[in-house]
Order: structure tokens, then sequence, then C-alpha cells
């Protein structure tokens, strides 16, 4: 008798419990690894686990039913040639730039708690793509391309609430009462990523307990933006053009929301996001005409690989896209070649390059290893080591268990960010004498925790870490001025 296959609901149960699982096994692996003897072992078995986790998330986008790209290329024509004037426009560092800023933002309810403590606040907001105001030659492209549900780029802010000015009423002054002396990370989504719950307790909470806030932005056709409600739990993308203009729309407006905060005086900034929208992070950082810190979590430095040599190709119906092509092999070239215009090394090194820091995993199925040492040549950072943390396991597991490495990551970049605007030619009198003594401090720390691994460092410790390196150019200047 022939085993009846499992429909879609079915394999979402059985793929909850196999994740439920698997953060069980990754809290058991942190914990052996601290008993002397087993890190051995741990580090031998992780790896082989990590890898099968993506393999089997891998399925969640299609569940066996419909595949990435079922419907064919689609507008490829219309949706290049947004492409091409969302790039122009991204690096137009000029204020008459269409994504130089927002023009109007609606607040769609008032601060209110986002966790169990009242310390850390969220609300909500949107405002029209700039997608529909490029030019007067692309708008109408535009028009066409977009559904209308996904007019309103949606997102939501979290802040501790001693950032937020109550008494700035009409939302003008302030990002919606956020002070601009606050430092905000824009955190772009994932591919997938639908509503913000999963970076919100992954990232920005965690982050508003340590005086950061948080950005989020809604992805393009997901969450409150998805195209029927029949989509309200699919990810599929039905052409290759789609998967284009999804890319296209959140670089345009994680630009604009990114140039709009700096146009209202935040000047501590960070561009981050997981997976896609950490490759999308690093594109934006490259076009913004001033300093950012850059955060990617298991980013790739552009799209085209991913979804034709790793795992997540066969999630993508290929031989509808041989009506077109011919072969499998020329649909993948074809791919490849569309998608690969989104790619990091077409845009500049951002202008604090050094302000960068990447988790990435050391057994990713989703994402080429190589893809990290392109990203690290191209920005000019030579040693490697200084700005990627290699995380034991696969790209699913380093998303969804690594809380504390992904905090500690922005809190690092945004260290090295303040400390690389300190210019060394700055009077020393200028650095405070407190900070020269906690460096001292840090320095004895670091020799108790230097063979600590650091995918279990505590947050406290990687910023000493990052701090002590960061500023140690300050700190000889210090010592030679001595006499």
């Amino acid at each position: 008798m022939q085993k009846e296959s499992k429909g879609p609901y079915e394999k979402k149960l059985l793929l909850k419990l196999f994740l439920y699982l698997t953060h069980l096994f990754y809290k058991i692996m942190t914990a052996l690894r601290k008993i002397p003897g087993m890190r051995a072992i741990v580090d031998k078995i992780e790896p082989i686990f990590g890898t099968l986790v993506d393999k089997k998330i891998s399925e969640l986008h299609y569940h066996g039913s419909k595949k990435h790209f079922h419907a064919g290329f689609g507008d490829i024509e219309n949706t290049q040639h947004l492409q091409m004037a969302v790039k122009t426009a991204m690096m137009d560092s000029s204020p008459e730039s269409p994504l130089a800023k927002i023009e109007t933002i609606v607040w769609e309810d008032n601060w209110h708690p986002a966790s169990h403590t009242n310390n850390v606040q969220q609300r909500h907001g949107y405002f029209m793509t700039p997608l529909l105001s490029l030019s007067p030659e692309t708008n109408p492209i535009a028009e066409k391309l977009l559904h209308p549900a996904s007019h309103k780029a949606h997102f939501k802010c979290i802040a501790p609430i001693s950032a937020i000015d109550y008494s700035d009423h009409n939302d003008v002054l302030t990002f919606g009462g956020l002070q601009p002396n606050t430092k905000t990370t824009v955190i772009m989504p994932a591919f997938g990523d639908q509503g913000f719950g999963h970076r919100s307790r992954m990232w920005a909470n965690g982050l508003a307990e340590q005086g950061i806030a948080s950005v989020m932005l809604e992805q393009y056709s997901y969450g409150k933006r998805r195209l029927t409600k029949s989509h309200e739990r699919v990810v599929v993308v039905d052409t290759v053009s789609n998967l284009v203009l999804k890319g296209t729309c959140t670089l345009a407006e994680g630009t604009a929301l990114s140039r709009h905060l700096q146009a209202l005086g935040f000047e501590h900034l960070c561009v981050s996001g997981m997976s896609m929208g950490g490759g999308v992070a690093l594109h934006i950082a490259g076009s913004l005409p001033f300093k950012v810190a850059a955060v990617g979590i298991v980013p790739c430095h552009r799209g085209s690989e991913v979804f034709t040599d790793k795992v997540l190709a066969n999630a993508c119906d290929y031989q509808a896209l041989t009506e077109h092509c011919g072969s499998t092999e020329q649909a993948k070239e074809r791919v490849n070649e569309l998608l690969g215009e989104h790619d990091c090394r077409r845009y500049p090194a951002p202008r604090c390059p050094e302000a960068l820091v990447i988790l990435a995993a050391r057994d990713d199925a989703y994402i080429p290893v190589e893809s990290i040492d392109e990203i690290v040549e191209h920005w000019g950072l030579g040693n490697s080591s200084n700005h990627v943390r290699w995380i034991f396991g696969g790209h699913t597991s380093t998303m969804l268990l690594h809380d504390n490495e992904i905090q500690c990551a922005t809190v690092d970049a945004f260290s090295i960010l303040t400390a690389r605007k300190m210019s060394p030619t700055v009077e020393i009198s200028e650095y405070s004498e407190e900070y020269f003594r906690h460096r001292q401090a840090v320095i004895h720390r670091y020799r108790q925790i230097e063979n600590t691994p650091i995918n279990s460092w505590a947050p406290s410790q990687a910023v000493e870490i990052v701090e002590l390196s960061a500023v140690n150019s300050a700190l000889d200047v210090k010592e030679r001025a001595s006499p």
C-alpha cells in the first residue's frame, strides 16, 4: 500500500515540532560546551545538526505544492528599469534625491509597552513607498508593478522609554517622539519575514533595554503588505521579476528611512538585517552619504547563488523557467544574471567600513562561505577576524537561537562607530579621563576572557572586547602624550 503524502498543514506542524526540538538541542549544546572536555565533542555534533536544520526549514518555502518562480520570469523589462532608477537614486547624495527624505509619516498608534516592562515602548507607522515618486518616467511603471496593498511601507519602532519625548505632540520635531540623540538601528527584513515579531524578540527588545532604538521595516508583499488574505503565511515568490522587485523596494525604502532619520538629526545610526535583510543593509550602508554602522546576520553579498546553488534552489521551479530558456542550466544562468544586479560590490564601501560586524554560520546551507570574504574584501577591511564572528551551526539556527550574539553585534558596531568618529587629531583633553580608566579595566577583563569562545560571550564581554580594539589608537595617543 502506497504511503499517503502529508498535507501542507500537517507538514507545518511537524516542522514546528522540529524547531522546538532544535531549540532544546542548542540549549543542551550550549550547556555542554561549558563542561571541561566536552567542547571538542560538541563542535563535531553541532555543525551536522545545523545543516540538517537549514535543509528542513527550506521546505517551509513551498509546503510541498508551488515553488518559487512557478509562474516564470514575469515582467523583467519594467522591473529592471525600476531597479536601475532606484540604484541611481541611492547613489545620488544630494538633498534633491527622491530618497533623501520622506515627505509624510503617518503614525498609527501612540507609544505603548512592547514587552513585560514599561521601560521598552513601541509604536507603529507607515509612509508611502518612494518607488511611486522616483521620477515621471518610472512612476507609471511602479504603479503597474506594485500591488496597491504594498503602497504603504509599514514599520515598527521600539525604543527605551528614556529616549521618548512625549511633549512632541505633532511628531514633527522628532521621529514620532524618538529623540535624535538616541542610537538607532534600522533593521531590514529577512526573506519571508512576516510582521515584526521575530525581529522584536531576537533583536529590538533586547537592544532597547541597552538604550538603543530600532526601526523595523515590513517587506514588500508580506505581513500587512501582503497581496491578499490568503498570502498571510505564504512566502513563495511566483516570478523572478517579483523577487527582484522585492529587493528593489526594500532597498529604496531602507535608504529613504535612513536618510530621513539623518535629516532629523540622528547622528548615531546603524543599518542592519538578517539573511536577505543583512545583504540589503550592506547595500544601503555603501550608498549613504554619511557614516553609519552596519550589522549583517548571515548575509550574502548577492542573492543569485542563494537561489541557484544552495539549498533554496530545491524550492525553485526551474522546470517552469525552461520554457523560456531551453534547459535548467540556462534558466539558472539567467536567474544568476538577473539577481546578480543586487550585489553589494556594485556599491562603494561605506564611509566608516570599520564599523561592520558580521555574524556568519560555520555550516550555512543557504549562504556560500566565500560570500563573507567577498564582503570584507570589497570593504577593504583586510583581516576579516576583526569583523566576522563565526557561529557554530547553520543559517536558520543562527537567526533563531543566537539573540545574545545578534544584540552584541549591534552594540559593538555602535561602539566602533562612536570610536571612529573620535578623530586622532582631536585634543587629547577632549577624551574623558573616566573613559580611559575604563579602558584599563577592559584590558584586565580581556585577559580574563580571551580564551572564552566568542559565541558564548555575554553582551557586556563582547562590548568590552570591541571597545578595546576600537579606541586603541586613542589610548596610544594619550600614552605618547604622557611625560
